[in-house]
């Protein structure tokens, strides 16, 4: 059985919500995991793995652009499940990403020293910028999506299982690849 709401109604202040949202947590990959050499989960994860392992070479981070890429097919999977304002607001979530995956500099070395605290300062940052997304309508793309889906047509789906065995894979890849470390951090 599904759940559904009422929809939030659109307006422009929840739009700039879901925009300040989006740039928190495109800017806490950037700013705080990227300079580690450290992966997001979800989708952004595995948009920034097959960046370093095809793309390194390229000037600017194609993170965003190969994220937006992976986001469309799923766009295109839970369009009938979401309803229309949510629908319109994940688009602007994912394109909002991809500009700042994209455009924003990435520092040469991480910003604290402590390679922990960049972590929780990225896991506080991303989290908040995705919880506000959230909570105004929205959702930020990748994995959300593919929840939406899955939930319309299995009935006893988790959306939490999902998550937890796609971010298992990701992160035994980057195991495989790179290094324990990495996987852990």
């Amino acid at each position: 059985m599904s759940v559904h709401y009422q929809p939030m109604p659109f307006t422009y202040k929840r739009g700039a919500f879901v925009i300040l949202g989006s740039i928190l947590y495109a800017l806490s990959v950037n700013i705080f995991l990227t300079p580690l050499k450290l992966y997001a989960g979800g989708i952004v994860g595995l948009a920034q793995l097959i960046k370093t392992l095809g793309f390194s070479h390229v000037s600017f981070d194609l993170a965003g652009m190969i994220n937006l890429a992976l986001n469309i097919p799923l766009f295109i999977l839970a369009y009938k499940a979401m309803n229309k304002r949510m629908f319109f607001l994940t688009i602007l979530s994912v394109a909002i990403q991809t500009f700042v995956f994209s455009l924003a500099p990435i520092p040469a070395h991480p910003l604290l020293d402590d390679k922990l605290a960049n972590i929780l300062i990225a896991g506080l940052l991303g989290g908040a910028g995705c919880g506000i997304v959230l909570t105004n309508g929205g959702s930020a793309g990748g994995l959300d999506l593919l929840g939406v889906y899955l939930t319309e047509h299995f009935e006893n789906f988790s959306v939490g299982i999902m998550n937890l065995s796609f971010n298992a894979v990701l992160y035994t890849i980057c195991a495989i690849l790179f290094n324990l470390g990495t996987a852990i951090y």
